[in-house]
């Protein structure tokens, strides 16, 4: 991330939380990648931290696996590296699967930190259905570039071009990158022997 970029990212920061560095510096400390879109937005991905519980269910009447393919699922858990990496992976190969491939999500982005000011540039980005924003926005916000700020749940939309979303696609990809690293390191240093796993019977 260019210098620049933090800076403003610092900034927005302070703005969102007034005096309180000790927030300014967690939620610097939680940003994997940011980029600077093409209406002065800044779009940030989370770090995500490194999962070692996995569960899975079973049912006994027809709502889920049955107990040895559930049970098969936790072995698999417990003793293969590349279950592991997979799953840590999960977010950021969802994130890079709706950037490139038409699965039926659609990309906007929203305010940040819960703070409506114009001065505060910091977005996140969610998906949705085409139907979900249809519903809220109406058919014109399925245009690259709109934007709505109005006030409520539903508020400051903001639909990507698709200068922004080439972008988005690197950022997703640089966090990716270093999220691949630590789960790579924690394997090196821990192998498997840390996991939680288990099954649970979902009927009950």
């Amino acid at each position: 991330m260019k210098t620049e970029l933090k800076e403003k990212i610092h900034n927005a920061l302070v703005d969102a939380w007034g005096n309180d560095q000790e927030m300014v510096k967690y939620c610097e400390g939680k940003i994997a990648s940011a980029v600077q879109l093409e209406n002065g937005m800044i779009l940030y991905e989370e770090k995500q931290k490194i999962e070692t519980d996995f569960c899975f269910g079973w049912s006994s009447c027809g709502q889920g696996p049955e107990y040895s393919e559930a049970m098969k699922s936790e072995r698999n858990a417990r003793s293969k590296e590349d279950y592991f990496i997979r799953e840590n992976m999960r977010v950021y190969d969802e994130e890079i699967t709706h950037l490139t491939e038409d699965d039926g999500w659609y990309p906007i982005i929203r305010t940040a930190y819960g703070s409506q000011s114009e001065k505060n540039p910091l977005r996140i980005l969610q998906w949705h259905r085409l139907s979900f924003i249809v519903d809220h926005y109406g058919k014109e916000a399925l245009q690259p570039g709109y934007r709505t700020t109005t006030s409520g749940e539903w508020n400051d939309l903001y639909i990507p071009t698709e200068a922004d979303l080439a972008q988005i696609l690197t950022m997703e990809q640089e966090a990716r990158a270093q999220h691949e690293k630590k789960v790579k390191a924690y394997l090196k240093r821990y192998g498997l022997s840390k996991l939680h796993t288990w099954t649970y019977w979902i009927d009950d």
